[in-house]
């Protein structure tokens, strides 16, 4: 047994010219206001999602998309308000690689 949060493991699979349209839905309901969550990059770059409801989700242009190498580590983190106070609880959801598609 292991103590403390552990993320999930999962790749992002991009194609070269398209854009990378992803949403993750909260299976515990509504994200408390005041919640990012966004895609970081080891060169860091930051892909910011859209929170909506219990939904997160994404739309990267090609343009952007087209400069992360495969095999280029991510981790995508999450950042929600403590209750009313100034106090913020930080984790990464998820870790894995950038694979490309026919590469």
């Amino acid at each position: 047994m292991s103590l403390g949060w552990q993320p999930k493991i999962d790749d992002i699979f991009l194609s070269y010219g398209q854009d990378w349209i992803f949403e993750r839905t909260n299976k515990s309901g509504t994200l408390n206001a005041g919640t990012e969550i966004w895609v970081e990059w080891p060169n860091g770059t930051h892909w910011d999602g859209v929170i909506i409801g219990d939904t997160v989700s994404w739309k990267v242009e090609a343009q952007d998309a087209d400069l992360i190498p495969s095999g280029t580590k991510y981790t995508i983190r999450v950042r929600y308000p403590d209750g009313g106070g100034v106090d913020h609880t930080n984790f990464n959801w998820y870790e894995g690689l950038a694979r490309r598609r026919g590469v």
